[in-house]
């Protein structure tokens, strides 16, 4: 078999397309969406600032503060029984804090916004 026969097959064994994986063309929304993120990124403080991007005409998200507050309450009484893994865990919290990775919300209504739940990371 000749190396031009060979080419063809072997170059579909990477070909996305080959497995039914194509790319999707971005939408108007998508474009905006691109717009908005980029417009928001700010450079202050030695850190890169840049707000959640945010998809036109998307569905209500579902009012959730006592799942996500019911979820926390768990994983701390969880961690409580490992107190090694407790002392870390709020070492962790407290320097993404001080790196201004994360933020006290102050001004939260239980009946308005989305909560994200909170996930341990192992």
């Amino acid at each position: 078999m000749s190396e031009d026969e060979l080419d063809p097959p072997v170059h579909k064994l990477w070909d996305l397309a080959t497995l039914g994986i194509v790319p999707e063309q971005p939408s108007p929304d998508d474009d905006w969406t691109y717009k908005q993120y980029l417009d928001s990124v700010i450079y202050r403080d030695n850190q890169y600032w840049v707000r959640l991007s945010w998809k036109l005409n998307h569905p209500q998200l579902a009012v959730n503060y006592f799942m996500a507050q019911n979820q926390l309450r768990s994983q701390v009484l969880r961690l409580q029984r490992q107190p090694e893994n407790l002392k870390l865990y709020h070492e962790i919290i407290q320097k993404q804090l001080d790196d201004k990775f994360i933020e006290v919300v102050t001004n939260h209504n239980p009946k308005e916004g989305h909560y994200l739940p909170h996930h341990p990371v192992q």
